[in-house]
């Protein structure tokens, strides 16, 4: 609701207070943009924490108050940069919402969610558009951006204590999250998709010598490696060894093919595998085209050796 209320707010403020021309509700707008793409920025970082919580809390504050302190603004360039850190806030929120949705929400349900919050946002936006004219005409432009800003904090500090009751019952991400980012099919995918794919990992060992999987057998993992090396045959010819943070098993799952090469254990290894369906599920995410999947399922480090 907020959004839509500064959609129409931003104009009064560019027009009727600042006097910054045609080319004001640009400037103000294009402000709060770019703090947007800052706050994603930092947000990348702050999200990695166990608890989400404290970041949707804190991304309220940072898009509320300084909306409410345009009030006091008596210079266009101050009214941008407090625009600029609303914005930020606003990132915040969102992304770690978003996370905490993949967190909390059972896999079979993500869809129904998510399309529940987006109808209500949209609901919001619009009758944000429709009360802005009214808190224009009630509390004048600057009167109604201190209005908007104060919405966020009153109405967010219940709502961030049923937050913080839903992030205590959720699972963080799993250890295989900095593993996962390295590999370039997953590399694309959003935060909060990435995080909920660590915690479909589960741990397997083998011992040196053991086979991994065997050339011509059913493809039902993929691997990650997270210890050890292992050394990749097929038609009894070595093709490459592989080692902690490479992948393998991609290519029989893509292209629903046998296994094409055996692999086996050199020194005692440990690997984190990913279900055939929940390895699937991911990689139809992705904004791949065909030639770079197939660039992807051929793609074996430095040697280019190609994926049992």
């Amino acid at each position: 609701m907020v959004v839509g209320l500064l959609e129409v707010l931003t104009l009064a403020l560019a027009i009727d207070v600042f006097a910054m021309g045609q080319a004001g509700p640009g400037v103000l707008a294009a402000a709060i943009g770019v703090g947007v793409f800052l706050g994603a920025g930092a947000s990348g970082l702050l999200v990695d924490r166990r608890r989400l919580a404290p970041t949707i809390g804190a991304g309220i504050l940072i898009t509320g108050l300084p909306l409410a302190a345009i009030v006091l603004a008596d210079h266009q360039v101050l009214a941008v940069v407090l625009l600029g850190l609303s914005g930020a806030g606003y990132s915040l929120v969102d992304v770690a919402g978003r996370t905490l949705y993949h967190r909390a929400v059972p896999y079979r349900l993500m869809s129904q969610v998510f399309g529940l919050q987006e109808g209500l946002a949209l609901g919001a936006n619009a009758l944000g558009n429709a009360l802005a004219p009214l808190l224009i005409v009630l509390f004048g432009p600057k009167g109604a951006v201190l209005a908007t800003g104060l919405l966020l904090p009153l109405a967010g500090a219940p709502a961030w204590l049923l937050i913080r009751r839903v992030d205590a019952s959720t699972v963080p991400p799993g250890p295989g999250l900095d593993l996962l980012r390295e590999i370039p099919m997953f590399r694309v995918l959003e935060q909060p998709t990435l995080e909920s794919l660590t915690s479909q990992l589960q741990p397997a060992a083998f011992a040196a010598g053991q086979s991994v999987i065997e050339q011509g057998e059913d493809g039902d993992c993929f691997f990650v490696i997270k210890q050890g090396r292992v050394t990749v045959v097929r038609d009894s010819v070595e093709m490459t060894e592989l080692e902690p943070g490479d992948y393998f098993g991609e290519t029989a799952l893509l292209r629903d093919l046998p296994r094409n090469a055996t692999v086996t254990a050199l020194t005692d290894l440990e690997l984190l595998t990913l279900s055939r369906e929940h390895f699937l599920a991911a990689v139809s995410t992705t904004p791949l085209s065909g030639i770079e999947a197939d660039e992807i399922v051929s793609f074996r480090g430095p040697s280019g050796s190609p994926s049992p």
